[in-house]
């Protein structure tokens, strides 16, 4: 696949995976505070969010490590890429503000379906996911809010 349509399927499943994330989150609270029980449908709700977390995470890497020309010159040049805001962004901040999202995502689904009391099973998985849903918005610039 090319650079271009490997892009654009990481800018498509952004909007999935963000308004999963956004259901998931206020789900999550309402669930807690109502203090509901937590059933199957919402340990495999989890995982298809986790899934396509880590769809984003592996199409992202690819793109970051042998497609994307800003990334790569980045990369290739730590300490220029540094000095430019665009390519600092694209090489260093971008990516570790994703990384983290996701093992908060990972961390949130684990740390809840080892939990015994539901209500404790969706207060960790609303924080945890709403820490996540924060990195994730602070992640994608501006102008990638536009949809192309």
């Amino acid at each position: 696949m090319t650079y271009q349509t490997i892009l654009s399927i990481h800018s498509w499943l952004r909007w999935v995976v963000l308004l999963l994330l956004i259901f998931q989150v206020l789900k999550s609270f309402f669930l807690w505070i109502t203090k509901q029980k937590y059933l199957r449908k919402d340990k495999i709700l989890t995982s298809v969010l986790v899934g396509l977390l880590d769809i984003q995470l592996l199409l992202g890497m690819v793109l970051y490590f042998f497609l994307s020309p800003i990334s790569t010159k980045g990369i290739e040049n730590i300490g220029a890429a540094m000095k430019d805001a665009t390519t600092r962004f694209w090489t260093v901040e971008h990516f570790f503000m994703m990384l983290v999202a996701i093992i908060l995502a990972h961390l949130g689904k684990i740390k809840s379906q080892k939990e015994l009391e539901d209500a404790r099973k969706f207060k960790i998985q609303a924080l945890y996911f709403f820490a996540c849903l924060l990195l994730i918005i602070i992640g994608i610039p501006l102008d990638r809010w536009i949809i192309r």
